[in-house]
């Protein structure tokens, strides 16, 4: 942040008050290329009981408002002075679509990415990515409880509910600080994980709040509740934090998914993205909502007898028609007779009874020679 004071605005001076280990904010800014790297690197070498008692140079750069009133973040940007705004949970999402390989292949979500990324740093981004790849199974594990995640909701009572996703939360609150973890691991010379902890800490769970006091002590500071105007006049108000990383909000941002400030995960058939709706009847993610009718003739050419039949009710609406505007064929009793095969087929209970129809088609293969000669005789009527 280099601002001179008289250029800082009100979320600059919160930011500026909660910097530690330096009163020169210029100088504290400089340690972002030299001497930060240089002091992480010495800090590193150190024996892993010193870690939890020495400070390096927190360079706090966002402001964060927690807007419970709409559920969405704030995020203000003191390097860029620029003001975010984004729902609860759309940025573990982002997370763990984009970065896991979901988004990028699929043009038509290049929008929702970048906006996201619009008040991301590309340095946060680089070093998340390479924390989620050195650790993808975790996050990929993560990705899959959220897709079940309304499953768990219809069958558990509230308490059950709240006791599990707070079991979640202790579980995988700490996904983009994997890294802190295990350097700790790493630096200490013991012949397994439970040595490490039994050597530095009586129990585990101190292991946890040393763990805790490292990330949240450090780089994601609380400072008040806030209350702000943005320009079109809406109000936000929250508990407001300072942070040194726009992925700080990761642990609350998943707190709110599963405590159910969000809407319900669910995981999209077309792309596979993890997206948030409470309409069970929508099957696709919004990205892929606004291309149903490529969805629907991708779904009907993947699928060779619906596909067929699709063809078959088209040309009898609209080729066989009679002067006066009726169909002469019919395309309902084909619709019928067709719809009875295939359920057949599926091994399902037909909804509808054809008053006639041949009991010799069982299978898929019957069933696409049926229609192979009703395409024929649509497109012939003449023949019987």
């Amino acid at each position: 942040m280099n601002k001179k004071y008289s250029e800082m605005n009100e979320f600059d001076k919160i930011i500026q008050s909660h910097q530690r280990d330096n009163d020169d904010i210029a100088e504290l800014s400089n340690l972002r290329n030299r001497e930060w790297k240089a002091s992480y690197m010495e800090r590193k070498e150190k024996p892993p009981e010193f870690l939890s008692k020495e400070r390096t140079p927190v360079i706090l750069r966002y402001l964060v408002i927690e807007d419970m009133s709409n559920k969405q973040w704030l995020v203000y940007d003191s390097d860029t002075s620029r003001i975010s705004l984004i729902g609860f949970g759309e940025y573990t999402l982002f997370l763990l679509n984009d970065i896991l390989g979901y988004l990028p292949d699929f043009p038509y979500h290049e929008q929702k990415r970048k906006e996201i990324l619009d008040f991301i740093t590309k340095e946060s981004y680089e070093y998340t990515k390479n924390v989620i790849y050195n650790h993808k199974e975790k996050f990929t594990e993560l990705f899959n409880v959220l897709v079940t995640f309304d499953k768990y909701k219809k069958i558990y009572n509230q308490f059950e509910m709240s006791k599990y996703s707070y079991d979640l939360w202790l579980r995988y609150r700490y996904l983009c600080y994997v890294e802190n973890w295990t350097e700790i691991i790493d630096n200490y010379d013991a012949n397994s994980k439970e040595e490490f902890i039994e050597h530095c800490h009586k129990i585990a769970k101190e292991l946890e709040e040393n763990l805790h006091h490292i990330i949240t002590g450090e780089f994601f500071i609380y400072h008040d509740f806030m209350t702000y105007i943005v320009n079109n006049g809406l109000i936000i108000s929250g508990n407001a934090y300072a942070a040194k990383d726009i992925r700080d909000i990761f642990p609350l941002d998943l707190l709110h998914i599963l405590n159910g400030d969000t809407k319900t995960p669910h995981k999209c058939p077309r792309c596979g993205q993890l997206y948030f709706s409470n309409n069970n009847k929508s099957k696709y993610c919004s990205e892929c909502r606004t291309n149903s009718n490529v969805i629907r003739q991708e779904n009907r050419k993947n699928n060779r007898c619906r596909y067929l039949h699709k063809q078959i009710t088209d040309i009898l609406n609209y080729y066989n028609i009679d002067e006066d505007g009726t169909n002469k064929n019919g395309s309902e009793k084909f619709r019928i007779e067709s719809n009875y095969y295939w359920a057949v087929v599926q091994g399902k209970i037909p909804k509808q009874m054809p008053k006639s129809y041949d009991f010799n088609i069982k299978t898929e293969e019957n069933y696409f020679k049926w229609l192979q000669e009703q395409k024929i005789k649509a497109k012939n009527p003449q023949i019987d």
